[in-house]
Order: structure tokens, then sequence, then C-alpha cells
């Protein structure tokens, strides 16, 4: 017997949210994005290895279907079962599509990377769930549907939520490569890069930041890393699509060393007509690997600032970046062609105005190509959630808000309006800076802030 499964980002009143971003907890990348739920995929992937299952899978965000579309579609194709893809930022309008399919299919199941009790009560009380997806739990999809285990879910019994943890899958080469041919990739598009595909390569992050990132808490502190010729043979699959670029979602692309050598070489000698995008951190990077990468397609490296607040920075948001290996990064990178994005942050507990001016000159001295500020926020989980929770700090105590779009967290120092007027000057004067403005203009808006940040 054939069963038929529905794999569906759900359509969303704000469409700039990324169920993916981070760590799966879903997150606001500020506009212009449109990429896949690697996530989601690679569960549909592995669903498609059987073959008692027939596997849709439907992005209604990409492909810009609303509700209506959506309701319409599932009166004429029936499925045995739907798995939505939830997200915190978007857990009430996702609950409130589960309620509205219900009625078109009783096994409807919500992929969620969290084991949070509230948020879970919440989605498990709906009545229209019959449990969550948990943690990585693509290699037990076929069991979980069809075998009815629960390893890897959460349900709700007695009138409590029941978590089945599974651990960490730790030899990632035993998942099948992405299957694109599920998506309808022309749609997918990332604005420093262009149409693309997404690639992820390796799993976890041992950093201390932690502290407040969702990557170690969703994907673990251990490394786990997808063997160079699965890399290699999952990039033809894509170059054999038509797709020639490609953002790399590892949480940490250039960690390890050697292996992003082997990777890059490969890349040269396979003569791959391919330019891609990455993330990492500053002290992941040198001279003569920045040149590889450079050699091997590299345009672009996302890296994590978070703040020019240096001994904030070096002391719990990002040990070990320094700002001289800030600007020298910069500079290399630029030599090379490759593109520097920082990612910040504004309103950090134990920020100051005086950090935001220290942010400005950084953004000066470095000058890097592009930039994105967000607000932190406390991922269910993470030691920061505990801190704010203990210490008062939370201005909004809805995890539904922790989109990064607003300010959620009482910065100790920074009020919530002074946030958003910081990030109006950084933005800015960052502006101006990608403008090449004039030194005059540029020293007028850093006594700007140099004002602002010594007002009484």
């Amino acid at each position: 017997m054939k069963y038929n499964v529905c794999l569906i980002n759900p359509p969303n009143s704000d469409n700039k949210i990324i169920h993916d971003y981070a760590g799966g907890l879903g997150f606001e990348p500020n506009s212009g994005y449109s990429l896949p739920s690697i996530d989601l995929l690679q569960i549909a992937t592995c669903i498609n290895q059987n073959n008692s299952l027939n596997v849709k899978y439907i992005d209604c965000i990409a492909e810009s279907l609303n509700l209506d579309n959506v309701i319409s579609h599932f009166k004429i194709t029936k499925y045995d079962y739907i798995i939505i893809q939830f997200s915190i930022p978007t857990l009430y309008n996702d609950i409130s599509f589960a309620r509205l399919i219900y009625t078109y299919c009783k096994n409807i199941i919500a992929r969620i990377k969290t084991e949070n009790i509230e948020l879970l009560t919440s989605i498990l009380s709906s009545q229209a769930i019959q449990y969550c997806l948990i943690g990585e739990c693509e290699d037990k999809i076929v069991d979980i549907l069809i075998n009815g285990e629960r390893i890897g879910t959460a349900y709700y019994q007695d009138e409590k939520v029941i978590v089945k943890q599974k651990p960490l899958i730790q030899n990632l080469n035993y998942l099948p490569n992405l299957d694109r041919k599920f998506l309808k990739n022309e749609l997918y598009f990332y604005p420093k890069l262009g149409n693309c595909a997404t690639m992820q390569t390796s799993r976890g992050c041992p950093y201390p930041c932690s502290y407040y990132c969702p990557y170690p808490l969703t994907q673990g502190k251990t490394l786990r890393y997808r063997a160079v010729y699965l890399v290699i043979s999952e990039i033809k699959e894509i170059l054999n699509l038509g797709i020639n670029k490609i953002l790399f979602r590892d949480p940490v692309f250039t960690i390890n060393r050697k292996r992003i050598i082997e990777l890059c070489n490969e890349f040269i000698s396979e003569d791959f007509s391919l330019k891609w995008w990455c993330e990492t951190r500053a002290d992941c990077l040198d001279s003569q690997l920045l040149e590889l990468m450079a050699k091997a397609g590299c345009v672009g490296i996302n890296i994590g600032v978070e703040s020019g607040d240096y001994n904030l920075r070096y002391s719990l948001l990002k040990p070990g970046v320094s700002d001289e290996m800030l600007k020298k990064i910069c500079v290399l990178s630029s030599e090379l062609g490759i593109k520097i994005a920082f990612l910040l942050m504004v309103g950090f507990p134990g920020e100051t105005r005086n950090s935001i001016l220290q942010t400005a000159k950084l953004l000066l001295s470095c000058r890097p190509y592009s930039i994105g500020i967000n607000y932190p926020v406390n991922h269910p989980g993470t030691q920061l959630d505990k801190d704010a929770k203990t210490n008062d700090w939370l201005i909004i105590d809805d995890y539904s808000e922790t989109d990064g779009s607003k300010p959620v967290l009482n910065g100790k120092y920074l009020k919530s309006d002074e946030m958003i007027y910081a990030k109006y000057l950084l933005e800015d004067l960052f502006n101006a800076i990608s403008s090449n403005a004039t030194q005059s203009t540029l020293d007028l808006k850093i006594i700007n802030i140099f004002q602002w940040a010594n007002q009484i």
C-alpha cells in the first residue's frame, strides 16, 4: 500500500521569516531572502527513499501560495500524512494553519526544533497536531510514520506532553544527498548571491557563544561533517540542475581548516564554474585560506561580529575575535574579491551607548561589504533565556516575538527606543560608507553618534 505524504512550508502573514534560520527555530533575516528549508527537504528526501511512501513538497512562501491556494489543493489531493514546518516566531500562525487543514487530513504532524514544554504544549493542545517531530529525526522518519516509532517526537498523553529525545546523528554520511527536484529551484534567492542553492556540509558548533546562539542548542556542540566526496557529488547534482551558485549554511564553515583546504582543492581540480558564500568566524580565517577560497569560487563570507564593544565581544559574544583581526580579514578579502558581511546585534545586555559608538568606529575602520543588524533574542533553551527570566530582562515575554526584528530584551543600559535609534544610526552610517560618501560626511555622522553616546 502506498501512503501519500505532504511536507509543507506554510503560508505566512510575514513572509520575511525563514523557518529554517536560527538553527531551525526561525528568524527574520531583514529582507530579500527566499531560501528553502534544508531541514524539511532532508526529511522529504529521506522519506522518498522508501517505496511505500509518495512525497509532495510545497513551499508556500517561495511559491507565493496563500491559504486559499493550499486549501484548494488539499480538497483535490488527499494525503495520509501532512508534515508542517513550524517556527517559533510564526507559532500561532502555524497552529491556525494546522487547524484549518485538519478537515482534509487527520494525521497532521508539526516539525519544530525545540523541546520547550511551553511551546510544545501550545502546539499539541491545539487538537490539530498528532505529534511533533523534534531533534534530528531524519534517519528515523520512516519508522516514525509507518511503524509508530516515537523516539524523536513529542506528543500528548494523559494531558501531559511526553518528549522522546533522540541522539544526534553522529554519521552524516548516512543521510542521502538533498533531492532538489522537489523544489522550484528558480524561486530561491539570496540577496548577496542571486538565484542559488543551499547546502549544509556540517552540523554543530563548539564555541561558547552558545550562551545566546541557537545552533549549538539544536545541532549540538560536537562537530559532525559530511565526507568531502559526498559534498562534491551533491555539488555536481546542483550544477546539473543549472544552478552555479551555492549558499553554504554550516554554522562555522571554515572551522576545520584542513577539511576546507581539501574541499577547495577539489573545487579547483573539478574546475567547477561555481560561486559560493559561507558563514564563519574571523578567527577561523587566515590569508592562505582566504586566497585558496577565492580561487575555489568563494565570493562572500558572513562573519559574526555582534558588537563593536571589544570587551563585551571578547569576553562573551565572540571570544577570540579582535578588532585587528576583523580589520585584517576585511583588507585581505577585499584584495581577493571576497565580500565580507558583518552580522551585528544592537542591545545585548551589557551594551551601552558607548558600545554603539565603538560599533560605528569599527564599521568605519573595517568597511565591510554589507551589514545585517538584528536585536538579540532569548531563544528557548539558551542560557541567555534563563538569565533574561531570572534578571527580569524581558520586555516581551512571548517566544513568538523572538524573530530579531524588534527589541525583546531590556539591555540594562539601553531602553528599547534607544536600541531602535542606535540601529538607525549604524545603518545610516553604513549607507554613507557603502555609497563612498565624503570624509566630511562620515565625520559628521560619527560626531552625531558620539554626541548621542555622551548625552546625559
